[in-house]
């Protein structure tokens, strides 16, 4: 949920009213409607606060689909079950940048890094280190933690690493897998990294994209985390899930991360947005804070 919000995030502040016809405005019960299947489907719970962004974000599809009314867009969904990832994809808005929230990614290599290589050197597993970028929005979270574990392992010729980056929302997903971005965006990456692994665009165009190292460390797809499982089965040295539970309930929140801690093996790591902090005492014995909304799992 950014949502796979991840990053996904639904806008916080409210967009201004349009000037529209009686049927496209968005009474209660459609928006409680609406909502509730939002939230059934995303985890996504949004608050009456939210009722004009609803109306604002959807209107544009309604006349997409010259459909002249909320009622009948909301009998469309009953119908055509695919419009459902299409109105999560409008209803969330994929705010993130490189390097966003940078001690993070300075604890990840000053210590998450260097603590999997000695622990799979003392026990002899297989030389990987496994990430999971949970809410990788349009891409740069998770080239951003490529970037790092690459460069880290630049000392470790022999260690490779595999992230998955993941995401609800499949518009952003096909973005991020071209991994094409404007040129003013290579001025957030430190010129260590970008010097490496960032290269323009072979057709002169004012973009930038990364090298075959960088995207041999990444696999895309698109994950639900409401879902009862995930399709992953490699224990997990790190998961970066940052700015998606301001959007669940604690209950789901919670569920979600009970999901995630047990993906993770004994001393691995997970990230949560700078305003995202989870009751220890909640998971006293699975997971303990560290620093900076990150926590790492008990056991190592």
């Amino acid at each position: 949920m950014s949502r796979n919000l991840h990053e996904q995030e639904a806008v916080h502040g409210e967009e201004a009213p349009l000037a529209l016809p009686a049927g496209y405005r968005l009474g209660r019960s459609g928006f409680n409607h609406l909502r509730k299947v939002i939230y059934d489907m995303s985890g996504i719970h949004l608050k009456d606060a939210k009722k004009q962004m609803v109306q604002s974000r959807l209107t544009k599809r309604l006349r997409i689909l010259n459909i002249g009314s909320f009622n009948e867009y909301i009998d469309y969904l009953e119908e055509n079950p695919e419009e459902l990832t299409e109105m999560i994809n409008r209803i969330t808005t994929n705010k993130t940048y490189f390097f966003r929230e940078p001690k993070h990614f300075e604890f990840l290599e000053s210590r998450v890094l260097p603590e999997c290589v000695t622990r799979q050197n003392r026990v002899g597993d297989a030389r990987i280190i496994n990430g999971w970028c949970a809410a990788s929005s349009t891409g740069e979270e998770p080239y951003t933690l490529a970037m790092v574990v690459g460069a880290f392992l630049g000392n470790y010729p022999a260690w490779s690493a595999r992230i998955l980056a993941s995401d609800l929302d499949t518009n952003v997903l096909a973005r991020a897998v071209q991994g094409i971005y404007p040129k003013i965006s290579k001025q957030d990456i430190p010129h260590r990294y970008s010097s490496p692994y960032v290269v323009k665009s072979p057709d002169g165009a004012p973009t930038i994209g990364f090298d075959d190292y960088i995207h041999s460390m990444l696999q895309f797809r698109q994950i639900n985390l409401m879902a009862e499982r995930y399709p992953i089965r490699s224990q997990l040295d790190f998961i970066f899930c940052r700015n998606v539970f301001i959007y669940f309930t604690r209950q789901d929140r919670d569920r979600v991360v009970r999901r995630m801690a047990d993906l993770l093996r004994p001393g691995g790591y997970l990230f949560l947005g700078h305003s995202e902090v989870l009751d220890t005492d909640e998971f006293r014995g699975k997971l303990r804070f560290v620093t900076n909304t990150t926590y790492q799992k008990v056991g190592a």
